[in-house]
């Protein structure tokens, strides 16, 4: 046979019917994108599992920089920035928790369980400074994983609340809500002293850390009559009276948890705070508002103790 018989073949082989291609359904095409979706999620989980922020921190510099004490409190900053929302709602519910108003520590609750539910992913996507050297920036990413599981426990105790105000004093949801306070006391205190701790290898202390929040995102506006992020406060508080309006904010949070008394020591220490802001010059609130309204600012002429 010539090659000019195997061409006539073939061209023949071309002219025959060939079967229709098969169309794309919108079946298919729905079950292409998801695949696509769980192909881009499998990535992304890879990623993250291999840059989490202390493996990023593992290769950090040993040394800091120039810049390091700057950008720490810069940082320190940044993570209050991040915070202040479920901070604000959670100062906000230890204030209307004195009032004994159920509908209104029922609201409280329920903006600290919308307001604080994510920042475990807010805490995770803080880029920690190359700048603060190894050490630093490892302490900061520790402090950082102590504090997402904080705010999760946050979260479960307002959670644990709603429930509780729900359920009409049920038994097993008030041990509930015992076991969720008493897990977020435990973990927010970890989580405060890991991050006061961390900057400090270069040189940064606890009063340092309260003045750059006094002066950076984390500070009550300028003026009397502005309204702070913390929810419990109004005014510029100097860094001192910054750190007492914290302390009594904290105690004021575990005296409510339904493990202390009056008389207890965390309630007299929360007591104590309250007579040392009232010497600073201080008011909580006025007579004419109830506990759900009133936060702390600057006393008038005629209230200064």
């Amino acid at each position: 046979m010539s090659i000019f018989s195997k061409s006539s073949t073939y061209d023949a082989m071309d002219g025959a019917p060939r079967p229709p291609r098969k169309r794309w359904t919108i079946k298919k095409i729905l079950l292409a994108v998801l695949g696509g979706y769980m192909v881009l999620g499998l990535f992304s989980m890879i990623h993250d599992r291999l840059h989490t922020q202390e493996a990023d921190a593992a290769t950090y510099p040993m040394a800091p920089a120039a810049s390091a004490r700057d950008d720490a409190l810069a940082f320190h900053r940044q993570i209050a920035q991040v915070t202040m929302q479920c901070d604000f709602a959670s100062g906000s519910l230890n204030v209307v928790m004195m009032s004994n108003d159920p509908v209104a520590i029922y609201q409280g609750a329920k903006a600290v369980d919308a307001d604080c539910i994510g920042m475990s992913r807010k805490l995770e996507g803080l880029v920690i400074p190359q700048t603060l050297g190894r050490e630093v920036a490892q302490a900061y990413a520790a402090a950082l994983k102590q504090c997402k599981s904080a705010y999760l426990d946050r979260w479960s105790m307002a959670h644990s609340l709603e429930a509780a105000l729900d359920s009409g004093g049920k038994v097993s949801a008030l041990a509930d809500l015992r076991r969720d306070m008493r897990d977020w006391k435990s973990s927010n205190k970890v989580c405060e002293a890991a991050l006061q701790s961390a900057p400090a290898p270069l040189g940064i202390s606890e009063a340092d850390l309260f003045a750059a929040l006094g002066n950076g995102t984390g500070a009550a506006p300028a003026g009397d009559n502005a309204t702070a992020p913390s929810g419990y406060y109004q005014g510029n508080p100097t860094p001192a009276e910054l750190a007492l309006l914290e302390r009594w904010n904290n105690l004021t949070s575990e005296c409510q948890g339904g493990d202390h008394q009056p008389e207890d020591q965390v309630c007299r220490a929360r007591d104590n705070a309250h007579e040392s802001l009232r010497q600073a010059g201080w008011c909580f609130g006025t007579d004419d508002q109830t506990y759900a309204e009133r936060v702390w600012q600057r006393c008038s002429a005629q209230a200064r103790p």
